[in-house]
């Protein structure tokens, strides 16, 4: 935030997940409630640990959960639910609806990714986002798999030349 203009603090959402158990251990300063839909589409909002940005004062104790196998777990920038006219409750219930629909592959055009979570991303992304959108708009989602696949390690420097790589890399 100190190499932004005007900037004073961040949000954050740090996941410890362990694949094999299925134990999600998470903390959230300032940002959005992580977001969990099951294989029957059925969505739920994990509880926020902390309500204030890094930079702001934030103060959080992390959170232990589940996720089940087959659960997909979605995060998002605010940016997504987001919109003028537009309660933060009602963009979150659009939200879990989309996902909840893109999980059981309702909706969706032919050409539908097949991997869940590239689905659930691609179809709450141009659905929600359709009317338009203020703020950036990001969303990553992982499903859990009854076999976990192998541990993937990288580093990247911290530049915005990079993104190409890393995007190229986790495909």
């Amino acid at each position: 935030a100190s190499r932004t203009p005007g900037g004073f603090a961040a949000t954050v959402c740090v996941m410890l997940i362990d694949p094999a158990a299925g134990d999600l251990t998470y903390v959230t300063c300032g940002h959005p409630a992580p977001l969990i839909v099951d294989p029957s589409g059925t969505t739920r909002f994990l509880p926020l640990t902390g309500h204030r940005p890094l930079g702001a004062g934030a103060s959080a104790t992390p959170l232990t959960t589940s996720l089940g196998i087959g659960e997909v777990l979605v995060l998002y920038s605010d940016g997504l639910v987001e919109r003028p006219g537009r309660t933060w409750e009602s963009g979150l219930a659009m939200l879990a609806t989309v996902v909840g629909e893109a999980m059981l592959g309702r909706s969706l055009p032919l050409d539908r990714p097949e991997s869940v979570p590239e689905r659930v991303c691609a179809h709450a992304v141009e659905l929600v986002t359709r009317p338009g959108h203020l703020d950036d708009v990001t969303m990553l989602a992982v499903q859990r798999r009854a076999r976990p696949v192998a541990p993937w390690y990288a580093q990247y420097p911290a530049r915005p030349d990079q993104l190409e790589a890393m995007r190229a890399d986790l495909r």
